[in-house]
């Protein structure tokens, strides 16, 4: 999972730093991260019929320009898995600002859809590749952390709106105005 985990990571410190660098405005100063141990909780959840693959891992990184924490959990139900990541860094507050430019978003090819819903009152992006049963559903939460939800072997995006439901969301955006 270490290396699944890493590979996240990276995505999204390129898709954050090809943000700022393309001219996203900064529409808030960056943010110190929560540490990674107040979001274990967050991807530790009861899933009916899905097996926890092990305890959830995370990390904390701190560099000058790109402070972030991270929390994710594996599981299994047979074939299909599903993981559960939440990210907090010091760039998505400026990722978070231009996420509405997502809204009214609704693509549909051969290959999948992908469109924006709300979750818990968040706005989410949700996608489903049907050729790789793979689903993934990013929501951001309180402008301020990501939580990813990607899915294999699956028939189509349901099992993360259920996964996504068991989250308190609420809770996980009050971390930031705690600070």
């Amino acid at each position: 999972m270490q290396s699944k985990l890493m590979r996240s990571l990276l995505f999204l410190i390129i898709i954050l730093v090809w943000g700022v660098d393309s001219g996203w405005p900064q529409a808030q100063a960056p943010v110190q991260p929560v540490n990674f141990k107040e979001l274990l909780p967050f991807v530790k959840i009861e899933l009916p019929g899905w097996e926890l693959v092990k305890e959830p891992e995370g990390m904390t990184m701190k560099h000058p320009g790109m402070m972030m924490s991270q929390a994710g959990a594996e599981y299994k139900s047979g074939e299909k898995s599903l993981e559960i990541n939440v990210v907090d860094s010091s760039m998505t507050p400026m990722a978070g600002a231009n996420f509405g430019l997502m809204k009214g978003l609704e693509v549909e090819s051969t290959d999948g859809t992908t469109k924006n819903i709300e979750v818990q009152g968040f706005q989410a992006i949700e996608q489903y590749q049907q050729n790789d049963q793979e689903a993934h559903l990013t929501i951001m939460v309180g402008n301020r952390f990501i939580v990813n939800l990607k899915g294999e072997e699956l028939e189509n995006t349901q099992v993360l709106k259920d996964a996504a439901a068991k989250m308190d969301l609420n809770k996980l955006a009050s971390l930031a105005s705690a600070q």
